[in-house]
């Protein structure tokens, strides 16, 4: 009678780490600062909701396809809101999404071993704690990220395929459209699933009927995604060269190098707790490798990203530390057959898990550091009109305000290679490519005359160059005023 008890008492100590986790995630979402990834969904989907074209109007990198569908989410909102808490709430949701998900993959793994077994509850969550708890992936989870949904989907529409008794074509027509509309939402995975449905392909039965519905499932769901496009007047063209050959450039000209490994590198406890879990997943499915499709995938993935990806930045790297818990079960498994270090393993995994919910919650619920954005936009909501525009980059603008200037945020790569420099040699049209010159901003500010002006790190050194000769230009125009976190100027409104 003590094992269940014991085992009960386990239980339940999971659970509370669970619970004080997620209480630590919701402090983060009101209290960690912002991400300008987070300012630039949010522009983009009001800009779109007051008509503006993505790529045309203002310039973008990203997929534009749930901009969409979060525009008119936006329209819940009052104008002078502050809408991101929920939007952060939103993806965080997702992020629940996809570790369920990851779960119901690996219990389907398990279940498939020459010696079936039940993934334990508690031991994936341990798994999440070790992992997604750790503070600088923790930092991921909580921000607006677009690319939530997206993931959650695609690791649903895996477990599905995965989960029919008998492959067929139906089976990868599913597959094949619910994973493309995801990566083309959210690219960053495209690799995965080519490697997943490449290995499924390999094993089983009906592999050309399955080919096929992979083949026409991902036709069917391009097509679709072309057709949106031009519904919503953007070239396929344009937009596929913004989102995938701008970023390549970026990457391959910025003096990034191996960013992301070395990102990597720098979580040292993570990645040998990664590399320990591996092992353990070669001890456990040593005998059927050939048809471990789903982790063979994500151990081919792991790898080529980490030596393919230049950008070393959190929503890189945080994804592919989460991918990481798909192993951590199996770890667990190989050392049940010895007790003792199996005990001494899930005490240190409980450990591990309450330092990360620790200082989770330290960190979170301490620091404030969204008080003072929050106090700018309600000052900028009551100074600046809504029909006013602004001078400024996407982090210090206030919300609901239109920018100036047709790009809001250059990269920042080591060597100081610039998105002016990467559109020039993409050779775009000159409705895009000329519209980023000093010339251009000029123009922009001449025009526009913003009532604000603040001023932003992420504008581009000729941007700073053209506002610093506007107000040349203007020297009594402006008067310099203390907004809330900031210095900042303003302009009578009885100026012209």
């Amino acid at each position: 009678m003590r094992s269940p008890r014991r085992l009960d008492l386990l239980d339940a100590l999971c659970a509370l780490l669970l619970a004080a986790w997620v209480v630590g995630w919701v402090y983060g979402i009101l209290h960690r600062y912002f991400d300008y990834d987070e300012f630039e969904h949010f522009y983009a989907s009001w800009r779109i909701a007051e008509g503006a074209r993505p790529f045309y109007d203002f310039f973008e990198g990203h997929p534009p396809f749930l901009w969409y569908p979060l525009s008119l989410a936006l329209r819940a909102f009052h104008p002078q809101s502050f809408p991101l808490f929920a939007l952060r709430f939103g993806s965080g949701l997702g992020h629940v999404a996809l570790l369920f998900a990851l779960a119901r993959n690996v219990s389907l793994s398990f279940a498939r071993l020459p010696q079936p077994v039940s993934l334990r509850w508690r031991t994936f969550a341990i798994a999440i704690l070790v992992v997604a708890g750790d503070i600088s992936v923790t930092w991921y989870l909580l921000e607006f990220r677009i690319d939530a949904w997206p993931n959650a989907l695609l690791f649903w529409a895996v477990y599905r395929y995965r989960a029919r008794a008998i492959p067929s074509f139906g089976a990868a027509f599913e597959l094949a459209v619910l994973s493309t509309l995801a990566v083309l939402c959210a690219p960053k995975l495209v690799l995965f699933i080519v490697l997943f449905a490449l290995g499924s392909l390999m094993v089983g039965e009906r592999r050309w009927l399955r080919a096929l519905g992979l083949g026409a499932g991902a036709l069917v769901a391009t097509l679709a995604a072309v057709l949106f496009l031009r519904a919503v007047g953007l070239s396929p063209v344009v937009v596929y060269r913004l989102c995938i050959t701008y970023h390549v450039l970026l990457g391959a000209r910025g003096g990034f190098g191996h960013g992301l490994a070395r990102s990597i590198w720098a979580q040292r406890d993570l990645l040998a707790i990664l590399v320990a879990c591996l092992a353990g997943w070669l001890l456990v499915a040593r005998t059927r490798l050939r048809g471990s499709t789903f982790e063979l995938a994500i151990v081919v993935f792991l790898a080529l990203q980490a030596g393919l990806v230049s950008f070393g930045y959190p929503q890189y790297y945080a994804p592919w530390f989460l991918l990481g818990v798909v192993f951590v079960p199996y770890l667990e498994l190989a050392l049940r057959p010895t007790p003792i270090a199996h005990r001494l393993a899930v005490v240190a995994g409980l450990l591990f898990a309450g330092v990360n919910v620790s200082r989770d919650l330290r960190t979170f619920a301490t620091a404030h550091q969204t008080a003072s954005v929050v106090a700018f936009n309600k000052w900028a909501a009551a100074v600046v009109p809504p029909d006013a525009t602004v001078a400024g980059d996407l982090m210090h603008m206030p919300l609901y305000r239109r920018g100036v200037f047709y790009h809001l945020a250059s990269s920042s790569p080591p060597n100081g290679y610039s998105t002016e420099s990467a559109l020039r040699e993409m050779n775009l049209p000159p409705s895009f490519s000329d519209r980023m010159t000093p010339a251009a901003y000029d123009r922009e500010l001449e025009t526009e005359r913003p009532l604000l002006i603040v001023r932003g790190d992420l504008l581009s050194s000729e941007e700073k160059e053209a506002i610093k000769r506007y107000l040349d230009r203007h020297p009594t125009l402006y008067h310099t005023v203390s907004a809330p976190g900031a210095e900042v100027s303003l302009r009578a409104r009885s100026d012209p």
